[in-house]
């Protein structure tokens, strides 16, 4: 009777433990929350995007944006991820790739409503506790042709 109350115990035990361990650890993503772009001007078609992890200065993170837009996609167009001072918007750092003709990428153009993913590994420069970024796909100042962003608070508003 001990022998089988002893091992109930540490079959429990061990199940336990097993069951409280990640089980994604394969597809981690970041929790930044995504959402779409208002101007003066309207509102731009929202893009999806993912960040692989939470946006840690100087060191590497990739970004998947990916849609269908309502849009034709052309060679000029590019995907832009722009971080953005909340305090002050001179201190803007922005990076881009192509989103399609070059590479492993579709050919141009991606056509309006098709489905595209296109991935940019940067390192997240330095920012303040209050930041935006932008995931802009387009021509700017030029053409917008979708849009998100998030915001990242030291402790966000309620």
């Amino acid at each position: 009777m001990n022998k089988n109350l002893i091992f109930v115990f540490i079959l429990f035990a061990t199940l336990s433990a097993v069951n409280s361990l990640p089980y994604k650890l394969d597809k981690r993503s970041s929790s930044l929350e995504w959402s779409t772009c208002y101007t003066s001007a309207g509102t731009f078609p929202k893009l999806n995007v993912v960040a692989e992890n939470d946006p840690v200065e100087g060191q590497e993170d990739t970004f998947t944006a990916s849609g269908p837009i309502p849009s034709d996609i052309n060679s000029d167009d590019q995907l832009y991820m722009i971080f953005i001072d909340d305090d002050d918007p001179k201190n803007v750092h922005t990076f881009s790739t192509p989103v399609c003709g070059s590479g492993s990428l579709p050919q141009c153009p991606i056509k309006a409503g098709s489905q595209f993913s296109v991935n940019i590994t940067l390192t997240v420069p330095t920012v303040p506790d209050a930041y935006d970024i932008y995931a802009v796909i387009g021509n700017p100042p030029d053409e917008t042709l979708a849009c998100a962003y998030t915001d990242l608070w030291p402790d966000p508003p309620k």
